[in-house]
Order: structure tokens, then sequence, then C-alpha cells
């Protein structure tokens, strides 16, 4: 039987795997002439505006999307009913590109898009502003994913606040530059959330102020099942505080405390 997930090189052998009725597409980077490469993109393009079979597209490593890009693909996920998953890492999409394609889904009443995944895209405050315009207005997004994107604290103040009264399952904020603002920010999210199942805040710049914040709000959430907190700054005070936590918690997975301690050791 033929698998109905594909990996291609290039947006035209997308474009063929699409009209095979590929429902899993994943397209790494192809080295071509910008204006080559565009083209492609937007023959892929509208062959997925009126496409029923795609359920997960999957655009990664550098495939270089220009503006024009940006409005070709809000365009189809404008209108697009079956898109399930869209994973764009490491594209480079900026703010404008990530407010661009957050208004295409802003505007799809019918969206059926669970997981968006921007990791990795020169993203910041203002795309953190645009993300959140977005969740205050959608209902079916339940995985996001912003790691590795300095949104900062500025930036986790609009998603907290858009989060309030959504309920998203998963939320990924590996390396985003957020400092104990934010992590007071995402303590108060934990202490109102009761759909918050999985949290990465790993690789962040949270100190021991920030470990009271979020320690605290651990113990009262109630929904949190995994939480990534390893590679931040805290000092000893801080370390224990969180391992506290997590022991006391009903609902937290364990953590390796040895290993979380080691990967700390240093900071104080």
């Amino acid at each position: 039987m033929e698998s109905s997930s594909t990996s291609v090189n290039g947006f035209s052998r997308a474009a063929k795997a699409l009209k095979s009725g590929k429902s899993h597409i994943l397209i790494r980077r192809k080295i071509s002439c910008l204006p080559e490469r565009s083209s492609a993109f937007r023959r892929f393009a509208r062959l997925l505006k009126n496409n029923t079979t795609l359920l997960s597209l999957r655009i990664m490593e550098n495939c270089t999307l220009s503006e024009a890009d940006f409005l070709a693909l809000a365009q189809v996920l404008s209108e697009n009913t079956t898109l399930t998953e869209l994973v764009l890492r490491y594209n480079h999409i900026g703010n404008v590109g990530c407010r661009t394609i957050c208004e295409g889904i802003r505007d799809n009443q019918r969206t059926c898009l669970i997981t968006l995944d921007l990791e990795s895209n020169g993203i910041g405050g203002k795309g953190a502003a645009a993300i959140g315009r977005l969740l205050e207005s959608n209902k079916s997004l339940l995985h996001l994913s912003l790691s590795r994107n300095k949104i900062g604290d500025r930036g986790i103040t609009y998603l907290t606040n858009a989060l309030q009264s959504r309920q998203l399952q998963t939320l990924r904020l590996l390396g985003c530059d957020l400092h104990d603002r934010g992590a007071l920010r995402i303590a108060e999210l934990l202490k109102n959330t009761s759909s918050l199942c999985t949290l990465d805040l790993s690789f962040n710049l949270f100190t021991n102020e920030g470990a009271a914040s979020l320690s605290d709000a651990m113990i009262k959430n109630r929904s949190l099942k995994d939480l990534m907190l390893s590679y931040n700054s805290f000092g000893k005070r801080g370390i224990e505080k969180v391992i506290e936590a997590y022991r006391v918690s009903d609902n937290l997975n364990p953590i390796d405390e040895t290993r979380f301690r080691k990967v700390h050791d240093g900071f104080d």
C-alpha cells in the first residue's frame, strides 16, 4: 500500500506530491535561484488552495520564503478547511511573515488548524503580538511552538494575555529570551489555566526570582503534566525551590533531580 506521507526537496516536487493525494508533506531545502523557487512555491500554493487531502504541511530548513510567498500562503490559510498541522521551522519569516500568516489564519472561520510550529524564525515582540491576536479569535489551535525566537518578556505578555481564556494544550518557548518578568507572567497564566498540559521553558534566563514565581504556580496548577525548565540561570536556592515544587505537585511528571542540578551548576 502506498504511503500517504512523503519528504521532498523543493516546491516543484511538493506540487507533484500534492497532486498525487498525499496527506502529509515535508518540504526540505532545495538550492535554486530565488525567482525560480518563488515561482515554484506560488504554483504549489495555487494547488494547495483547492486541496482537500493535505493534513500536514512542513516547510523546513531555510526554504527562503519571500514576502510574496507569505501572502500566497496566507491566502491559502484563509480558505483551507482540511489542514491540521503547519510547521515552518528555520525559515527566517520574521515579524512581517509571522503577522501575514497569522492574519490569514484569523480570516478563516472554518480553519481546522490544530498545530502551528514557527520555531527559529527571527520572530520578536511584534510577531508575538500578531500571534496573541490570532489566539484571541481562533478556537482550533491546540499546540503552538515559538521556540528559538527572541520574543522576550514583552512578547510573552501578548501571549499570556491572549491565553487567559484560551484552551491551548501545548506551548513551547525554549530559548525565547525570557527573563524573570516573563516568568511572572507565565506563572500568572499557570494559576488560571486548566488546559495546558505541556510547557517548555528550557534555555531561558530565569534566575532565583523567576524560580520563586514558577514554583508557586507549579503547585497551584492542576493541568500541567510536562514542564521543561532545564538550562536556565537558577542559583542553588532556585534549583531547590523548583525541585520541591515538582515533588509536591499532584500532576507534574517527575524530573531527574541529579541531572537538573547538574545542568544549572555554576549559576548562583
